[in-house]
């Protein structure tokens, strides 16, 4: 793997790179303190989650089921205002405080892989969620 100024001096000026060269010159570099780079996943599993447009804001999405054979997974987005589609609170490390709202959006793996932002690593609370989630359905339909 490259170090940073390798990377740097391989970069042509002249050239204008897509999102997807740019995120994989990135993604390459060595870091110095530990010796390796972060690969990006090469697959979508529950707790995944991925930037994508909700609305009039960009927002983060946590996959919360992956349908393989389908090519699909379910989704939820995640917010800070606890409103009516706030339904279960959440604090993660990497995502701060919020709530997982009560939609659902149906996604690409594809897509998923594409934005990936990283990982809600507090699975009781997406357990909790779930069953919170089954629950609000249940008394809807």
């Amino acid at each position: 793997m490259p170090n940073k100024q390798e990377v740097m001096d391989s970069i042509n000026l002249d050239k204008n790179y897509s999102g997807t060269e740019t995120k994989n010159l990135i993604h390459s570099v060595k870091t110095a303190s530990e010796g390796y780079s972060i690969q990006a996943p090469t697959y979508v599993r529950v707790g995944d989650v991925f930037i994508a447009q909700g609305g009039a804001k960009r927002r983060p999405y946590i996959v919360i089921s992956v349908r393989k054979k389908d090519g699909i997974a379910i989704t939820v987005p995640l917010t800070t205002t606890n409103d009516e589609l706030a339904l279960t609170p959440y604090t993660s490390r990497f995502l701060g405080s919020g709530w997982f709202t009560s939609q659902l959006v149906t996604v690409k793996l594809s897509y998923i892989l594409e934005n990936f932002g990283g990982v809600m690593e507090n699975r009781a609370v997406i357990r909790q969620f779930k069953k919170d989630l089954k629950q609000f359905y249940k008394g809807l339909l």
